[in-house]
């Protein structure tokens, strides 16, 4: 219960800013979604992983392709902020 928790809410937060301020973003990423039941609903979240770290995790409206696209640009804006 508390990682479903954790992980629907983790996208309110800078995640790629906390974890990575003193280092540098992983070369190699990957991005996908999970599903979730949230409130008897399914949710789609957007994670983005590297070098064995969530790096960011954000709901999704839908399952759709444009909202998860979406979704994972969150943790593009994220990363620019470390790197502009």
């Amino acid at each position: 219960m508390s990682w479903s928790r954790r992980e629907c809410t983790s996208g309110r937060f800078s995640v790629v800013g906390t974890t990575l301020r003193q280092a540098e973003v992983p070369a190699h990423l990957l991005a996908d979604e999970h599903h979730q039941a949230l409130d008897g609903q399914e949710v789609a979240i957007a994670t983005t992983v590297g070098a064995g770290c969530v790096l960011g995790a954000e709901p999704a409206r839908t399952a759709g392709a444009d909202d998860l696209k979406a979704a994972s640009g969150v943790f593009q804006e994220e990363a620019r902020d470390l790197a502009p």
